[in-house]
This record gives structure tokens, C-alpha cells and sequence, in this order.
């Protein structure tokens, strides 16, 4: 009986929420374009995470956020670009109020989930994001879209400009994946060879591509 208590005693700890009550830390907000592909066409979704700042209790932790975290038109006031083009990342420095969340480990780390949060901006304050990024681990850059060529790509080629008679700058293999920098058109977008040794794994080698020649890796 007692054995049969304790076990039940211990399953309950281990759901219970990360922050079991209300907890605020001061840090940076990311907002970014979250890749989801239907059948090799992306259609991103705008997601948020926070980064507690050195002197909060969750420092060096990302607590991902379920419900927006911004009003949208204050993005759209902000950074107009970023949303019409719906690609790549925003920061604010902040607030956060989490007042229900969880925890869970991936890739080594453990990360926050927030289901119930509001953000508050303040005035600007300096960070480095890339270093920020860094520390998520094998969530360091959600945002980034990677191609490989198609398996009828052979003879692709990146280009100086968004045009087929421009310019040829590198010839493409099959087993070189691209990451986007960013999407010209709709048939066009610039890419760079990925290199793991840059952060974000973007190498020198860059030029444009037509997305007909491209499918999605993330």
C-alpha cells in the first residue's frame, strides 16, 4: 500500500507544471517565421520564444511560448517587412510574465514551454542574439529554411542575380544542402551553401536559385 502511494505520489510530481506559479523574468523576445511545408509549399507560422537575460533565475533556459506574444499590429508597425515577407526573425528586449508552463529535454537541454504568458517591451537594452541562439542547442535557429537538390537537379547552379542567363557562381551537387537567406520571388530565392562551422550555418559560397530545382529539408 505504502509503495503503491509513493509511486502514485511521484507520478504526480513529474507532471507537474516547470513554474507552478507565476514567475517573471526580464530578457529577449524572439519572434520568428516557424518552416511548415504542405506538399513542398511552406506555409510559415509566426512563433515566439523567450530568452531569460543574466540576471533572471532562468538564465542560459528558452521558454518557447504557445499563444502569441505580441499584438500583431504592433509587429506590423515594427517591422512591416517581416511580415509581409514572412520569413527570418525579430527581437524586443522585456518583460515576461509566465504564469503556467512546463519542462521537457531535448538534444540534451532543458527548455520551458509557456502555455500562459504576456509580454511587456521596455526600452531597448543590448544582447547578442546569435549567442543566444547558440545556446538553444538543436533549437538554435527554427527559423531557417534548407533545401538539397531535386533528384532531377543535376547540373544546377547558383547565379549572381535572380535571373537564368545571369551569371554562373557554383556548380551543385546533390548532397550539398542550401540554407535560405532569402525569398526574391516566387520562383527565385538566395541561398548559401550550409557550412556547420558558421553560426548560422551559412557558408561563403552563396548566389540565387530558381525553387523549381529545390525541396525542403526542414
Amino acid at each position: 500500500m505504502i509503495r503503491t502511494l509513493m509511486l502514485a505520489l511521484l507520478l504526480s510530481l513529474s507532471v507537474q507544471p516547470a513554474l507552478a506559479e507565476a514567475q517573471t523574468f526580464n530578457g529577449v523576445l524572439q519572434a520568428y517565421w516557424l518552416p511548415v511545408w504542405h506538399e513542398d509549399v511552406n506555409q510559415p507560422q509566426l512563433t515566439y520564444r523567450f530568452f531569460p537575460d543574466e540576471s533572471s533565475a532562468a538564465k542560459g533556459k528558452v521558454i518557447n511560448l504557445r499563444q502569441p506574444a505580441l499584438d500583431l499590429k504592433r509587429l506590423q508597425q515594427d517591422h512591416p517587412e517581416f511580415i509581409a515577407r514572412r520569413q527570418g526573425h525579430v527581437e524586443y528586449y522585456g518583460t515576461l510574465k509566465v504564469s503556467e508552463s512546463t519542462a521537457y529535454n531535448e538534444c540534451g537541454l532543458d527548455f520551458y514551454e509557456a502555455q500562459k504568458a504576456a509580454f511587456t517591451p521596455k526600452a531597448p537594452q543590448p544582447f547578442d542574439i546569435e549567442q543566444l541562439e547558440k545556446q538553444s542547442g538543436c533549437q538554435s535557429y527554427p527559423w531557417l529554411l534548407s533545401y538539397q537538390l531535386k533528384a532531377d537537379g543535376g547540373g544546377a547552379v547558383l547565379r549572381a542575380a535572380p535571373d537564368s542567363s545571369a551569371e554562373a557562381v557554383a556548380q551543385l551537387s546533390g548532397d550539398r544542402p542550401l540554407v535560405q537567406i532569402r525569398q526574391v520571388n516566387a520562383d527565385w530565392v538566395q541561398v548559401a551553401l550550409y557550412d556547420a562551422a558558421n553560426q548560422p550555418p551559412m557558408g561563403k559560397t552563396r548566389g540565387y536559385i530558381e525553387l523549381r530545382h529545390l525541396q525542403p529539408l526542414n
